[in-house]
């Protein structure tokens, strides 16, 4: 997942997933248009972590110091969005759509959706009024990773959706 950079506070937003993971390759006979071979994941929590996964750390890039980080049990899904308003947009796979203060690292709003959030969110202005997309949907790995490690988040089987959000005027946030 990608990072986000806010260039007025300096600071890199950056999603990360603290797991571990044994991969063998399991070789097979080659099939037309496919590869030599198929590999199996096994994830594990890492060490020291408190069984969370997913993490978003605010990074400074002028001192390379860590502002704040945010950890939770579900894997990170999606990359993140960093408005020039200073709020920071991302997903997970528990479903959630989650607003971070820049600054502080607070979460200022988080919604459950269809199916987890993934790709790339974006935001774009019309009639005068901000919005944020977020594009939900299945994923491979992140799928992989709640069957293993996090059994009781769900796992949808399909759903995926574009989902726009109206944000509120700067002042009454």
């Amino acid at each position: 997942m990608a990072s986000a950079y806010n260039p007025v506070s300096k600071t890199l937003f950056v999603p990360l997933n603290n797991l571990c993971m044994d991969y063998k390759v399991v070789e097979q006979e080659p099939l037309p248009g496919e590869d030599y071979g198929r590999g199996r994941m096994v994830f594990r929590h890492a060490p020291g972590n408190n069984n969370n996964i997913g993490r978003v750390d605010a990074i400074n890039v002028e001192n390379k110091q860590t502002q704040w980080s945010e950890q939770r049990l579900p894997y990170w899904s999606s990359s993140l969005l960093a408005t020039a308003g200073g709020v920071v947009f991302g997903g997970d796979t528990n479903r959630r759509i989650v607003a971070f203060d820049g600054v502080s690292g607070r979460i200022l709003w988080q919604l459950p959706l269809n199916s987890q959030p993934g790709g790339f969110p974006m935001t774009y202005m019309a009639g005068g009024k901000q919005y944020v997309a977020i594009p939900t949907g299945p994923s491979l790995i992140g799928n992989r990773v709640v069957r293993q490690l996090t059994p009781e988040i769900p796992v949808p089987s399909r759903g995926s959706a574009l989902l726009v959000f109206g944000l509120p005027e700067a002042d009454s946030r």
